[in-house]
């Protein structure tokens, strides 16, 4: 956790004074002392938002980090123990991106080994590692979305957490499995109404080769003769 320690913002706006209390007491909870930065306003939340993550991006080349975790002021942690575990043995692994928690949003993703997953698709910018190599290949992707989001504010495919899909499916963005970080439930200064992501962000689908097989038995007219195979093979039905 030493990196994390050194290597880290979290954004808060400075209205939300709630939110830095609990953010503050979350991190610590980790065995982090907070580095907060003060989120950028905006009369468009997302751009706010976004903009708050490139300065962070900068902030960190600037200063030559070498890495740059982000933590946004409702990320909230799942099970404290494992990540810090997870993060110290995986800090130095060779990713681009690594999310401490996204929101899976299809079952794309690859299985790199049982803690990490390569993701394809996934939403949400609560908490995240950036490599230093991968500094200017975000923050083009951020500003490009961002330019792009100014002139189409109500298409949600330019917000930070979904313009980043494309790098996604590119680049290697991983993400811990099983989800380590969500984000609490509340009022978002970005969409401007209460969220509720925290329960669905902790899930992450399952793999078509995972589910379970269905069967459909249909019953037609003037076939009673099929009934007792039909009720034969409910009997046997695991799912």
């Amino acid at each position: 956790m030493e990196l994390i320690q050194k290597y880290h913002f979290y954004i808060n706006l400075e209205k939300r004074i709630e939110k830095k209390i609990r953010c503050e007491e979350e991190l610590k909870k980790i065995g982090l002392k907070p580095n907060r930065f003060n989120a950028i306003s905006h009369e468009i939340g997302l751009i706010g938002c976004v903009k708050s993550h490139i300065r962070c991006i900068e902030i960190a080349k600037e200063r030559n980090y070498p890495l740059i975790c982000i933590f946004e002021d409702d990320v909230s942690f799942i099970d404290k123990e494992k990540i810090i575990e997870y993060i110290t043995k995986y800090i130095d692994y060779d990713y681009d991106v690594l999310y401490l928690g996204a929101w899976i949003s299809d079952n794309t993703y690859e299985k790199i080994n049982n803690h990490l997953l390569h993701i394809k698709r996934a939403t949400t910018t609560h908490a995240y590692i950036i490599k230093s190599h991968y500094y200017d290949t975000i923050l083009q992707n951020y500003n490009e979305g961002m330019e792009l989001k100014l002139n189409n504010p109500e298409i949600d495919k330019y917000n930070i957490d979904q313009y980043n899909h494309k790098l996604q499916s590119i680049d290697k963005w991983y993400c811990f499995n099983p989800i380590l970080a969500t984000q609490k439930d509340g009022y978002s200064d970005n969409f401007k109404d209460d969220m509720e992501y925290e329960n669905y962000i902790k899930i992450i689908p399952k793999k078509d080769i995972d589910l379970p097989k269905i069967s459909l038995l249909t019953k037609s007219y003037n076939i009673s003769k099929f009934i007792p195979l039909m009720v034969c093979n409910i009997k046997h039905f695991n799912y």
